[in-house]
């Protein structure tokens, strides 16, 4: 099978969250065979960072031990047909895989045609590769990002993508600049698409007006979301609004205690203090000295 060093046009691409097959490695042959995705390139000694299944753990690949792995839609170049030599170095589109032939059945010259892997190659994908899910190394978080990894992450739609990048613009890391604006528009998208952690983010920023004005029905409304998907920090914030009786909410004690009660379950701090103090006051339930000493 062809790896990225094989063919060169995929060895110019940006490959940075795409997936890969580990390849010919003779210092750790056991990973040969294995998926895994791109995170970023080293340009000091051109190798890659991957994940591999799921685990951040430093590894570091040359192009020649990486296979990119193909998708329907994506453009490719033939290349090194014998039969077919007419149509070396065309641009094709790949159309569907067929594992039972080893084959990939591609678009090309007006045709189509079935073709080994080993004479393609990578020239353009038909969307944003598969989001990277899996969490960085530490080597890999302190990497400041290139520009081009920068430009991706800007244009991904994936939620989870766009929730990293709201926290690497919150808190300033890998180089870029920190920017509360930045972080929480992209915090928004996350959001508008039921990340419950993006909800909560962008909750506690119209809150307190971060990044944005201060908007507290509009906070009310994505803490709520993100509390309903079990996010304590969330459920907590939401029971302190209905305890204010902020946000366009109407002062709900017992609503507010049952939302402290699911955020204490998960020992989110606040509200473990703010039950405490319910329970000695008699806020929303029946006074209790014991639950309160339990709580706090």
């Amino acid at each position: 099978m062809p790896t990225m060093a094989a063919n060169p046009r995929e060895d110019a691409l940006n490959l940075v969250g795409h997936r890969a097959a580990i390849r010919g490695l003779t210092g750790h042959p056991e990973l040969n065979g294995q998926e895994c995705t791109i995170t970023g390139l080293r340009p000091d000694d051109s190798r890659y960072d991957v994940v591999l299944n799921g685990k951040a753990d430093g590894l570091r690949v040359r192009a020649a031990n990486l296979e990119v792995l193909l998708r329907a839609g994506d453009t490719v170049a033939i290349q090194g047909l014998v039969s077919r030599a007419d149509l070396n170095g065309r641009e094709a589109k790949l159309l569907k895989h067929l594992p039972e032939r080893g084959r990939w059945n591609v678009r090309v010259a007006g045709g189509e045609l079935a073709v080994k892997r080993e004479n393609l190659a990578l020239v353009k994908c038909a969307s944003r590769p598969p989001p990277v899910r899996e969490p960085e190394s530490a080597d890999a978080q302190a990497r400041p990002l290139l520009a081009a990894e920068l430009t991706f992450l800007r244009q991904a739609t994936d939620a989870p993508v766009q929730l990293h990048l709201g926290d690497t613009y919150v808190q300033g890391r890998r180089g870029v600049v920190q920017s509360w604006a930045e972080g929480c528009r992209f915090y928004r998208l996350a959001a508008e698409q039921g990340n419950a952690t993006a909800q909560s983010r962008i909750g506690t920023c119209y809150a307190w007006g971060l990044g944005m004005a201060l908007d507290l029905p509009t906070a009310a409304r994505y803490s709520r979301l993100a509390a309903e998907q079990g996010k304590a920090d969330a459920q907590f914030d939401y029971g302190h609004l209905l305890e204010s009786g902020k946000g366009g909410l109407k002062r709900d004690l017992a609503e507010a205690v049952r939302w402290y009660r699911a955020a204490a379950a998960q020992r989110d701090l606040r509200a473990l203090a703010h039950l405490g103090v319910c329970y000695e006051k008699g806020r929303g339930m029946a006074q209790s000295e014991a639950e309160a000493s339990a709580s706090y």
